[in-house]
């Protein structure tokens, strides 16, 4: 139908100027309502918009968008930014001082053209560049963040902005802050950290020499650039599917319920399905949370009774817990030959060098696992740990980094990129190495990863990022002392230097109250937001460490 927008020539001019208009409006009754100028609460500024405008420019805009493709969306989005970033400039004065600087994208301290270059760049694409919500994908979400912060630099270290001086009619603010701000770790902006003597990559140092003073900064940019360098050199990558079905069969046994999910997933190659069970017990509460074990094992089973130390369903479920077992190794990827033959197939097709292999498709398939809890109301999906042992424990740890969906992260007896440093060798107790991991497990990690063999030095990661990837959620790690191939000392290690990124968070206490190695085995070390676990004994997840998973709540951080 002939209109406006009729004319595709001058169609982004025109949506552009309704589209200023319509922002103008919006800033205008921002200041009149105290509204914060977000996408919860676009709905209460239209309305204003609808009642106020004289001309309908906000019903021009909305249908115009609708007929567009997608390809003309995202050239006319171009003329859209032109005008509201000058909207951006009248909005700056409406809001708050904003130290944590939020939109600062290519981390030069500042917000400007150049953010909002790199922005549009990733417009509509899915990924961690540019997705300032953390929504996994940028949208004009982002984009209300990056212009919230338009023109604003940030100082650095701490350092409070100058105060400006009140109108008079302002009375003083009379209460004092009742939380100190967040004291920045010393090591933010050093090259590296030492680590038993040697030098490590520092988490809380951006690429461009940058300190992560914050936790916004850490959120922003530095959370993308370590999942980006842990993807293309340690882990692989792999997509996410394009859709996700759950069939879903019930079954009760005394008390208790198992509920046989069969999840569907659609990826670029074809579509697959794989199976997990979920053991909930009844009662009128919640349970006391979820529990996703990987199991490359595959010890799982039907039985509501099976109570291995390995495997303890039975003891979850009396003791108020959900357990849902997934047997990555028989349903998702192999341990061996033909681990490509059914989600990598789907998901990646023919191999490339940066491709996930096992261990990356054993922690796809746990937030796949992880999608389907999300919708059973039966269990609390807030309330979600993700656990492995030994292999699995590089796939949990790897899952928990990168689903900020898991409200705690266990790695048991995970060793060499699992919890383990990769920088400490075999650590003079024979653990294994890059070289030896990657030469006895092919099928585990991509050719990427192989690169590093003989010169694990020149990682750009190294593991104790990997466990800070997981603040401020729980993360857990456990180990054997006579565990030598796993190398406690290294995963010791690698818990105590991930402590400076739970710090921005105000989460500095990792439960060992200053302990070096080794602390005394038997006891549940519970921090803030970390805990550690040492069992006197050899490779294994036994009773003491289901133990001291069950106890206190590891589901929510705070104080010991």
């Amino acid at each position: 139908m002939p209109g406006r927008y009729a004319d595709h020539r001058r169609e982004p001019v025109l949506f552009a100027a309704d589209a200023v208009f319509v922002a103008v409006e919006a800033v205008d009754i921002k200041a009149n309502l105290q509204l914060n100028f977000t996408v919860l609460q676009w709905p209460r500024i239209l309305e204003r918009i609808v009642k106020r405008t004289p001309v309908k420019s906000v019903k021009n805009v909305t249908n115009a968008f609708q007929r567009m493709s997608t390809e003309r969306k995202r050239a006319t989005m171009a003329s859209v930014v032109l005008g509201v970033v000058g909207v951006a400039f009248i909005w700056q004065s409406f809001a708050a001082v904003n130290p944590n600087l939020q939109g600062d994208l290519n981390g030069d301290n500042k917000v400007t053209i150049a953010d909002l270059s790199i922005l549009l760049s990733n417009f509509n694409k899915t990924g961690d560049t540019a997705d300032l919500n953390g929504d996994g994908k940028v949208t004009i979400a982002d984009l209300s963040i990056l212009l919230s912060n338009w023109g604003k630099t940030y100082s650095g270290g701490g350092t409070t902005p100058p105060p400006t001086t009140p109108p008079p009619t302002t009375p003083p603010p009379t209460t004092p802050p009742t939380t100190p701000p967040t004291p920045v770790p010393p090591t933010a902006g050093q090259p590296t950290v030492k680590i038993d003597g040697k030098d490590y990559p520092n988490p809380l140092t951006l690429k461009n020499g940058q300190p992560v003073s914050t936790k916004a900064i850490w959120e922003s940019q530095r959370r993308a650039e370590l999942l980006q360098d842990f993807r293309q050199n340690v882990y692989g990558f792999i997509p996410e599917p394009t859709n996700v079905t759950f069939d879903v069969k019930p079954t009760t046994s005394g008390s208790n319920v198992r509920k046989n999910v069969t999840i569907n997933y659609t990826g670029p190659n074809g579509s697959g399905s794989f199976p997990i069970r979920v053991f909930i017990p009844k009662s009128e509460a919640k349970p006391k949370g979820t529990f996703v074990i990987i199991d490359h094992r595959n010890n799982g089973s039907d039985d509501f009774n099976q109570n291995s130390d390995y495997m303890p369903i039975a003891k979850l479920l009396q003791n108020g817990y959900a357990v849902a077992p997934i047997n990555v190794g028989n349903d998702v990827a192999a341990d061996g030959g033909g681990y490509r033959d059914k989600v990598i197939s789907k998901m990646i097709g023919a191999d490339k060098d940066n491709a996930a292999r096992a261990i990356g498709a054993w922690s796809w398939a746990a937030m796949r696992a992880m999608d389907y809890l999300q919708t059973d109301t039966d269990i609390d999906p807030k309330k979600v740990a993700v656990i492995g042992h030994s292999r699995s424990g590089k796939a949990s740890l790897w899952a928990g980094a990168q689903d900020t969906r898991f409200a705690a992260v266990i790695s048991n007896d995970s060793g060499s990129t699992g919890a383990k440093l990769a920088r400490r060798g075999d650590g003079g107790v024979g653990g294994e190495t890059v070289q030896r991991i990657n030469d006895s497990f092919p099928h585990w990690f991509p050719q990427t990863y192989k690169a590093y063999n003989n010169k694990v030095d020149s990682l750009p990661v190294d593991q104790h990022e990997l466990i800070a990837l997981v603040a401020p959620r729980r993360a857990i790690v456990a180990s054997a002392t006579d565990d030598g191939n796993a190398d406690p000392q290294g995963e010791f290690l690698s818990y105590v230097n991930a402590t400076p990124v739970y710090s921005l968070y105000g989460y500095g206490n990792n439960g060992l109250g200053g302990k070096g190695w080794r602390p005394d085995t038997g006891k549940n070390y519970r921090g803030d937001a970390m805990s550690y676990f040492l069992r006197a004994g050899g490779h294994g997840l036994t009773g003491q460490e289901w133990n001291a998973y069950m106890t206190g709540d590891i589901f929510s951080p705070g104080p010991p």
